[in-house]
């Protein structure tokens, strides 16, 4: 039996199962906690489902009697559509409930996405990530983590009950609610406002070297204030987000948040961050294939849609009130959602994505909404909608928006105070207007000579190819049930042509881009002729792809592993995601001199998950180019760079597309981001299938 202090406090987490249980225990300590036990009960041996629950209770009473937890943390089953399991899970949760208040033990329950939140910041995290961030916050040596991650979540069930806990109250006095406090203080009122900090971190310094920033981060966001963090790709704006929202702990002394009027405590309930990384499916989804998206046969009963996971968001983000209803609404009606509501999530085009993530977020009503490059892939109908949706928010709700944006020229105009982010240095808050006038232009050209002759006179490959027609399509018809993407498109590009590719979202200019690089199955049952081959005529996809150079969201998406920089860019050589060949020497050169093109020297060893999303794209860019592709295929190729290597890019390809028989189709939603060298252009309208 464990002992302890009238001052300490003991936490007992259970993560459900019925073949194994997860159990952990935690100390708390004045306002540290501190890890006791974990392990999980393994009922795989017992057959008879009634003898698995006797097994619960037994070993739940014995883990109660031995060290005598105050309170207990559960996880609520997840949601899920196979009635037997969630009957089979709900039965083992209650059967622990059963041992808690058998011993008179208060009990807890919290959903999985509220627990992920807790103690990552992200509710799609992955039970990995959940382990690693428990591992540093309570000190664990890597020996003692567990075989079984069910431990692990069962930890994080008393973790975050301990946070959920140990959050201060906003003020001194006891008040029922903000209202309460509002109607005894009325003389007060604007003052406190006025004085209000939301966020505040003094000479903040995270306790893990690799997380830490050049200088230690001060930082205030007051109430009123919609900030933008800038900078320099690379610089640190992420990392520094990171530290905003308490994912790491600093040393000294922690964030100080003060989130009234919201009645919510914890940090995670408050802070919403969300991120537009071009991705598709879930964010931590390492099951990702380049080709799923295309690929209809991996579409059944299961796969959700729209609807249902904007439905499952509100139901996740609070209780269902008349008032929560209407902002739901207003919501759908604002972000035209409506035509969406039965289609496929994994189908959702690059900007519907966008407005899919942001409506499930905002059924929260959070206090800080953190956006990261919210813009992009949005056409420029649909940036305005999300620009007016915000204003509208930040004006009529309690609300402060802080958006981390590489491109300067997107900061809205409801934006009061600009952060600058360079260096892993967080320079002081400035208005808006003082930072306008302050801010650096970027030069015309930032090639360096040297190097923009160096692309140009590039030796030719010796299996240089040419056609006179390039990619021919007739009467191209694509349909993924009654949505009619493509109806009847022609379209010819010839050999040296540069094409500009937009449209509006959910348009089809990924789908369209998807059969010319032979991704998409549908091509086969479609009239389309690529470098002189018609599609199903015998050719293989890698006979296609050995002409094109790539790169794309879904592209980016498809990279989850930790490789190497340099070995990313050796996979363009191999058109595979991944390096599963070593390349000769003479490759390895020519990896070397993309990467120095396009700024990565220095990087080639960095692990590709390591870098910044903007570094990352580089990375891509430049396993694009390394192969000196007949055909350059760029969808969306400046997403998430900042100013200086947005120019930079569309140098190199201005430089390449002076080579001989080079032809390109570039897809982008911003007019200013065309090369010079565009001489062709194709606008796609979105079919409404009427």
């Amino acid at each position: 039996m464990i002992k302890k202090s009238n001052t300490e406090k003991i936490i007992l987490g259970i993560d459900p199962g019925t073949n194994v249980m997860g159990y952990g225990v935690i100390r708390i300590i004045g306002n540290k906690a501190e890890l006791v036990v974990m392990g999980v009960i393994d009922m795989r041996k017992e057959s008879d489902p009634y003898l698995r629950l006797g097994k619960i209770f037994d070993r739940v009473t014995g883990i109660i009697d031995s060290y005598l937890p105050d309170e207990m943390a559960i996880e609520a089953p997840f949601f899920g559509k196979n009635v037997q399991s969630m009957l089979k899970l709900g039965r083992a949760q209650g059967v622990a409930i059963a041992a808690a208040i058998h011993h008179s033990v208060p009990i807890h329950e919290y959903a999985p996405l509220k627990i992920k939140m807790a103690i990552t910041g992200q509710g799609q995290a992955s039970k990995e990530q959940v382990a690693g961030m428990l591992q540093r916050l309570l000190h664990i040596q890597q020996d003692e983590m567990p075989k079984f991650m069910d431990a692990t979540d069962a930890l994080g069930a008393a973790y975050c009950h301990f946070l959920q806990m140990n959050r201060p109250e906003t003020d001194a006095k006891h008040y029922s609610s903000w209202k309460d406090f509002a109607t005894k203080n009325q003389s007060r009122i604007k003052k406190i406002r006025e004085m209000q900090k939301i966020i505040s971190i003094k000479n903040g310094v995270t306790r893990m070297p690799e997380w830490r920033m050049a200088e230690p981060v001060n930082f205030e966001a007051c109430d009123g204030e919609h900030i933008a963090i800038v900078g320099p790709n690379g610089g640190g704006k992420s990392m520094f987000v990171d530290i905003i929202v308490g994912r790491h702990p600093l040393l000294m002394h922690d964030p100080d948040y003060d989130f009234s009027p919201s009645q919510k405590t914890m940090v995670s309930d408050n802070i919403k961050y969300i991120t537009f990384r071009d991705t598709y499916g879930g964010d931590n989804d390492r099951t990702y294939f380049l080709q799923q998206r295309w690929n209809q046969l991996e579409i059944d009963e299961n796969t959700p849609i729209v609807k249902d996971k904007l439905e499952e968001a509100y139901q996740m983000a609070g209780e269902d009130t008349p008032e929560r209803r209407a902002l739901q609404q207003h919501i759908y009606e604002l972000f035209h959602m409506q035509h969406l509501m039965d289609k496929y999530t994994i189908l959702l085009s690059s900007g519907e994505l966008r407005k899919f993530k942001l409506a499930s977020t905002l059924f929260s009503e959070p206090r800080v909404l953190i956006m990261d490059n919210p813009f992009i892939g949005l056409d420029a109908e649909t940036r305005d909608q999300l620009k007016e949706l915000l204003k509208t928010l930040s004006s009529e709700r309690a609300l402060q928006i802080i958006l981390v944006l590489s491109k300067s020229d997107d900061i809205p105009d409801f934006i009061t105070h600009v952060v600058e982010v360079k260096d892993m240095k967080v320079l002081p808050k400035v208005t808006l207007a003082e930072y306008l006038a302050g801010r650096e232009s970027v030069p015309a050209h930032v090639l360096s000579p040297e190097l923009e002759q160096a692309i140009v006179d590039q030796p030719y490959s010796d299996r240089e190819y040419h056609t006179q027609e390039v990619v021919k399509m007739n009467k191209v018809r694509i349909q993924y049930g009654e949505r009619i993407i493509l109806n009847d498109l022609d379209w010819t590009v010839m050999n040296g042509e540069r094409w500009a590719l937009s449209g509006q979202n959910g348009a089809g200019k990924s789908t369209l881009l998807s059969l010319v690089c032979a991704d998409n199955p549908q091509s086969y049952a479609c009239d389309i002729t690529l470098f002189d081959n018609p599609r199903g005529s015998g050719e293989s996809i890698w006979d296609i792809k050995k002409h094109i150079g790539y790169v794309s969201p879904e592209l980016h998406r498809s990279y989850q592993r930790d490789l190497p920089a340099i070995r990313i860019v050796a996979s363009g050589l191999m058109d595979s995601v991944g390096l599963y060949v070593k390349p000769k020497e003479e490759d390895m050169d020519k990896c070397r001199f993309w990467m120095k093109v396009f700024g990565l020297e220095g990087l080639e060893d960095r692990g590709f998950l390591k870098l910044s999303s903007g570094e990352q794209r580089l990375v891509l860019l430049a396993r694009a180019f390394v192969k000196d592709p007949e055909l350059l295929i760029l969808d969306e190729p400046l997403h998430g760079l900042d100013n200086r290597n947005r120019r930079l890019v569309k140098d190199v390809i201005e430089a390449f597309c002076r080579r001989q028989n080079k032809t390109m189709i570039m897809v982008t939603h911003y007019k200013e981001e065309l090369p010079a060298c565009i001489d062709h252009s194709i606008f796609l309208l979105r079919h409404t299938n009427d």
